[in-house]
């Protein structure tokens, strides 16, 4: 099983874009530069709606749960 802390690739669902891990610390640092608590960083991530996601041998990007994310590509922040 994934956790967040082993993600490589997140997936947006208010995008539908995904976004490489590097990428989306770097976003997520800019949206919680002046927040000082975990709950705080915490809210921001639910609030960006990410969910992280992996990529099969095919080069598909696929949710923990199974479900494959058709036609996507890679976003960079």
């Amino acid at each position: 099983m994934f956790s967040l802390a082993d993600a490589e690739y997140f997936y947006c669902k208010k995008t539908k874009k995904v976004m490489h891990r590097k990428a989306y610390e770097k976003l997520l640092k800019q949206k919680t530069k002046d927040i000082k608590s975990y709950d705080g960083i915490e809210a921001v991530q639910r609030r960006m709606g990410f969910d992280f996601c992996y990529k099969d041998s095919s080069g598909k990007f696929t949710l923990p749960n199974g479900t494959a994310l058709e036609g996507l590509t890679e976003e960079t922040a």
